[in-house]
């Protein structure tokens, strides 16, 4: 009889914590897959922003920019049409600067867990070639 009782509660116990477990599983890898995306995200931005910081004003720092996170979403296998990105040149007290801002959809891995609906990143350096 204590051989049953005990199986018992061994069914009961991993029948309760089990799905505690699962989504805690299921939210750690959904944070796993996040985390390197979203880090690619803020390189393309910070690599968009420093191609318009080196590129002459009279060159276009935006065009510079917009062009470089093009060819960096399509190395990274994301499809530019549905990234939204926003540069602009403005003036600061540290002098002129770009700043992009970068959205991209993001993707779940799973879909069990919250999950943000986009990857946001923004960038902003000061113009060197002035």
């Amino acid at each position: 009889m204590t051989t049953h009782l005990r199986r018992a509660s061994i069914v009961t116990e991993v029948a309760l914590t089990l799905p505690l477990f699962l989504v805690m599983l299921a939210g750690a890898m959904e944070w796993g897959w996040a985390m390197p995306h979203e880090v690619d995200i803020e390189h393309i931005a910070r690599d968009a922003a420093r191609a318009g910081a080196l590129t002459r004003v009279v060159d276009g720092p935006e065009a510079a920019a917009r062009a470089r996170t093009v060819e960096a979403l399509v190395a990274e296998g994301i499809d530019p049409a549905t990234v939204t990105l926003t540069t602009a040149t403005g003036t600061t007290a540290s002098g002129d600067v770009i700043s992009v801002d970068l959205r991209v959809p993001y993707r779940a891995l799973l879909g069990l867990v919250p999950a943000p609906a986009d990857l946001h990143a923004n960038a902003t350096m000061r113009l060197e070639n002035q």
